[in-house]
């Protein structure tokens, strides 16, 4: 007898994908909200999320991809003459308390 046979078991991981799901949709929120910072970097994480969901695309081939193509517009930017923001401006910084995050 298996355990993935037993009706409790297969609730309890039915309970267990669901909290790992939001976990990675919580994960994904928070470093987009850190990376995402202009339309280039929102066109890079708009492109990969479509290539990664509708295409056979090997994940690590984006994985590699990304930086790439950010190193890439950041030296077409400066050849054009345009400024190339390379980190998010911080307004207040007592504004954003730091708290431990506990995810149980």
């Amino acid at each position: 007898m298996l355990f993935q046979d037993v009706p409790k078991v297969q609730a309890a991981l039915k309970g267990v994908h669901a909290a790992v799901v939001a976990l990675i949709i919580v994960a994904a929120y928070k470093i987009g909200k850190a990376s995402i910072m202009d339309i280039p970097t929102m066109l890079i994480a708009c492109i990969s999320v479509l290539l990664l969901l509708f295409t056979p695309l090997h994940s690590l081939y984006l994985i590699l991809g990304g930086p790439v193509a950010g190193v890439a517009i950041i030296a077409v930017k400066k050849v054009l003459g345009l400024s190339a923001q390379t980190e998010k401006q911080v307004k207040d910084q007592q504004a954003e308390l730091n708290y431990l995050e506990y995810y149980i």
